[in-house]
């Protein structure tokens, strides 16, 4: 912007071309004290607006420090408070009342990650009494059926170490199992692998749900195997698996150590790796 601009803007305001003093400034970018131009600098409030600034953001941001120092400290106290009523309502599961030992158990159910710790220790807890610790079972038991995947599994692994209670312990320890499996086989696909039933059956074959969860898998790993040798360890927690195909995939003999720990593994096909026939 040059100074025949300015005179040329100057003129369009004084003869009320621009009618706001908001739009005057926008256009021409000056000062509507002194009516010079601030991006050249000419005018004597740039340093002064510019300080104002300044001070403005740094209020802001020694504010922002303030609140996030408050929330920190807020957030503290509240895990404080939260462990204490946590531990609060374990104590209650053993009071005299039933209906204050039933809202603990369904407020404990409710409280969900945050108290696992505080009830998988009462569930293993010899000199508890039997009514705590039962209540801790169901606690665990409901938590075992959460939508939560990480929730889920730390009950599962909880109650699947329950000496003293072999039943739910043994329906643990399966349901573990299949929740390992799933988890093995969806590392696979993602590695490039696959995993199938072994039985191959038409698109439109009516297979009940109940038998395809039985049905022997075969694992293949073919040129498009993204994992190492290490990784082919999780195929071991696929129990249904029988056959483990190996077609051109990048890898080397100690993949042969993590199949032989297969508990169902019955024959392993090799065509085109670095294996040695030895």
């Amino acid at each position: 912007m040059n100074i025949w601009t300015l005179r040329i803007l100057d003129l369009q305001f004084k003869s009320g071309l621009f009618t706001t003093g908001s739009g005057w400034a926008i256009l021409c970018r000056l000062c509507l004290l002194c009516r010079r131009c601030l991006l050249c600098r000419r005018c004597p409030y740039w340093a002064i607006l510019g300080w104002v600034f300044f001070g403005w953001n740094l209020s802001l941001f020694v504010r922002g420090e303030e609140n996030r120092g408050l929330e920190s400290e807020s957030v503290a106290k509240e895990a404080a408070r939260s462990s204490e009523q946590i531990g609060q309502w374990v104590r209650e599961l053993d009071d005299d009342h039933y209906a204050i030992r039933e809202a603990a158990q369904h407020r404990l159910v409710v409280a969900g990650s945050q108290a696992l710790a505080a009830v998988g220790t009462l569930a293993v807890d010899r000199s508890a009494s039997l009514e705590s610790i039962t209540r801790a079972v169901r606690i665990l038991t409901a938590w075992s059926e959460s939508k939560n995947a990480t929730l889920r599994l730390a009950a599962l692994e909880r109650l699947a170490s329950l000496t003293q209670r072999p039943l739910e312990a043994a329906l643990a320890s399966e349901m573990l199992a299949v929740l390992y499996e799933q988890n093995a086989m969806e590392t696979i696909r993602l590695l490039g692998g696959m995993c199938e039933p072994v039985n191959q059956f038409p698109k439109n074959a009516r297979i009940p749900e109940q038998y395809k969860k039985r049905l022997p898998l075969r694992v293949t790993l073919g040129a498009n195997w993204k994992g190492t040798d290490d990784d082919l360890k999780v195929i071991a927690q696929i129990r249904r698996t029988t056959v483990v195909s190996l077609y051109s995939a990048p890898v080397g003999e100690q993949a042969l150590m993590h199949l032989t720990k297969i508990p169902a593994l019955a024959r392993v096909e090799i065509y085109g790796t670095k294996i040695s026939a030895k």
